[in-house]
């Protein structure tokens, strides 16, 4: 998965819009968007903003595990 995959997944199981997470990290909903169809990369405040907008609603435990998924994966792929 890549990365605005991953955070449409954590957006789904949260149950977050695109308004809703525009709102919460103060991004322009139509440059947020952008970011989640893949067609324009966060930048990395932007990215950092979004995962801890997430990370928040999550236990402490799973931070890491969140932050791996969302940036991490992506870059160094997944091992089958």
């Amino acid at each position: 998965m890549t990365t605005h995959e991953q955070i449409q997944k954590y957006m789904d199981e949260l149950g977050w819009s695109t308004i809703h997470l525009a709102r919460l990290t103060k991004i322009h909903h139509i440059k947020l968007q952008d970011i989640l169809d893949g067609s324009q990369p966060p930048t990395m405040n932007q990215l950092m903003n979004i995962i801890n907008k997430i990370i928040l609603n999550y236990p402490q435990d799973q931070h890491w595990s969140i932050y791996h998924n969302i940036v991490l994966k992506p870059i160094i792929g997944e091992k089958k």
